[in-house]
């Protein structure tokens, strides 16, 4: 149970997944086995075959685009057949200088996530997890400009961005849920676990930087899923609340408009 295995969802993700593949390999933990699964959502731009062929490196395609949550699923029982203790969630954008798996291992939460650094215009910011408002079923970041040394305050989720999850949260309460296709499956999967008496943390030792990118389109298409995702996460736990939640939809969706529409 000491292997630890990576799971990277991918589609389409160009030339930096080998980059992020090869820097994973990098990592040496002792004691402790590293496997990196990729599970792709059908690529089409043979980015996969840019990739060093290795024991240590798995790949899972899927035959159409599943969406995160089914693919994470997928490369989550492929881990656990293979005795894995530690789940580890990467994105394919994401990239780091040093090792950030170690300082997750030492800290002795369940689920633990490092800082994610990203730019927005032109400026860096750190995140430090999330965030839910039940009344009306909003998630947001805990967000800085700049890097502390301790994270502080209340953090109801961790973002699947970059998230490591104990085996064990797994095996008592199960995968993520199938029906976000992307978006809130991470502040799901953290509202269950803390449920079930699992704490989950940000880890400020530990930092990864989101190379996120998005153009107008991609983000029509990402404030669907969005969308789509919220609602679910909404009508799964606002009980009475939730007309208030849905108010806060039609809100939200104007505002998303206006936004793209003066863009």
């Amino acid at each position: 149970m000491n292997n630890i295995s990576i799971i990277i969802v991918t589609f389409n993700p160009g030339s930096q997944i080998r980059r992020l593949v090869n820097n994973l390999l990098k990592i040496k933990i002792v004691d402790r086995n590293i496997e990196i699964i990729i599970v792709d959502n059908a690529s089409n731009d043979n980015s996969l075959g840019q990739i060093d062929k290795t024991k240590k490196v798995q790949i899972v395609r899927n035959d159409i685009n599943l969406g995160f949550s089914k693919a994470v699923n997928l490369g989550i029982k492929f881990a656990l057949k293979k005795n894995a203790g530690t789940i580890i969630l990467v994105n394919q954008d994401v990239d780091f200088t040093n090792d950030f798996i170690s300082p997750l291992l030492f800290n002795n939460n369940d689920i633990v996530s490092p800082v994610i650094k990203f730019k927005r215009n032109n400026q860096w910011v750190y995140d430090y997890g999330g965030l839910i408002n039940f009344r009306i079923g909003r998630i947001h970041h805990r967000e800085l400009d700049y890097p502390a040394t301790i994270s502080k305050g209340r953090i109801d989720y961790v973002g699947g961005c970059c998230m490591l999850i104990k085996s064990k949260v797994i095996e008592n309460i199960g995968l993520f849920d199938e029906r976000f296709f992307m978006y809130f499956e991470d502040a799901d999967y953290c509202v269950r676990a803390r449920k079930s008496g699992y704490n989950i943390d940000v880890e400020s030792k530990s930092i990864v930087v989101h190379n996120f990118q998005e153009g107008k389109y991609r983000e029509i298409k990402k404030y669907r899923y969005l969308i789509a995702s919220n609602i679910i996460f909404i009508n799964k736990y606002l009980g009475y609340k939730i007309p208030l939640g849905y108010l806060y939809i039609v809100v939200l969706s104007m505002k998303i408009i206006i936004n793209l529409i003066l863009k």
